[in-house]
């Protein structure tokens, strides 16, 4: 749970109230058929959110990785012309092989 603290003390906002789904607490993480339910309807959970922000912890490398996306994203890189650092191609690397990534993006099960 200290993921979830950190992540409560970082997304806090001392001004706006927040309403926050935290599927570690609202899912019955030790109920394989509930887990399977729930996972069916985040599509909608998300869809009615005005914002979801996904937590994923101190990322380390993925943090490296997760920067590199978001320059090619932003087009601050554009057509290739900045050849991306081996540490930064290894640390994408380490992020694709994750096993979070795994679960989301490439459809295994938990």
């Amino acid at each position: 749970m200290a993921n979830l603290r950190e992540a409560l003390e970082r997304l806090r906002d001392p001004v706006l109230e927040r309403v926050i789904w935290i599927d570690a607490i609202c899912i019955n993480q030790g109920d394989t058929e509930e887990k399977s339910r729930q996972v069916q309807v985040m599509s909608m959970v998300y869809a009615k959110a005005i914002r979801v922000v996904v937590w994923l912890g101190n990322l380390g490398k993925h943090g490296q990785a997760l920067e590199l996306v978001c320059q090619y994203a932003s087009g601050d890189v554009e057509n290739g012309a900045q050849t991306p650092e081996e540490d930064q191609l290894e640390a994408f690397e380490m992020l694709l092989s994750a096993s979070w990534f795994q679960r989301v993006w490439a459809g295994n099960p938990p």
